[in-house]
């Protein structure tokens, strides 16, 4: 059950991406909405993956038995993956705000 799906779960995340880019670029989709349902998928993936992660620790943690813990680690780590990739892609369109930010904080030190 360890065989993770790096490589093509990347691949297909920035498949995924570059073809609702190719959406807003060709205005049949507003580059706002776009950001929304990237979010939504952002918020999905994290969601999934930290509510997998925290029943695992919580099963670690408390010792429980769990049959399926082999496939809920798979899972969380295959939703993890993809989550990672799209923060990249958010981090990326937020990265003036971050640096305006540290650079303002830096001044009122």
């Amino acid at each position: 059950m360890n065989n993770y799906h790096a490589l093509p779960i990347i691949l297909l995340v920035l498949l995924a991406y570059f073809a609702t880019t190719i959406l807003v670029k060709t205005k049949r989709c507003q580059l706002s909405r776009n950001r929304k349902i990237w979010n939504i998928i952002l918020a999905l993936f994290a969601g999934f993956s930290g509510l997998f992660g925290l029943i695992l620790a919580i099963s670690i943690d408390q010792k429980f038995k769990l049959s399926w813990y082999p496939k809920l680690l798979w899972v969380h780590v295959e939703f993890g993956i993809a989550f990672a990739i799209v923060a990249l892609f958010h981090f990326s369109w937020h990265i003036k705000y971050y640096l305006l930010t540290l650079k303002k904080n830096a001044y009122e030190k």
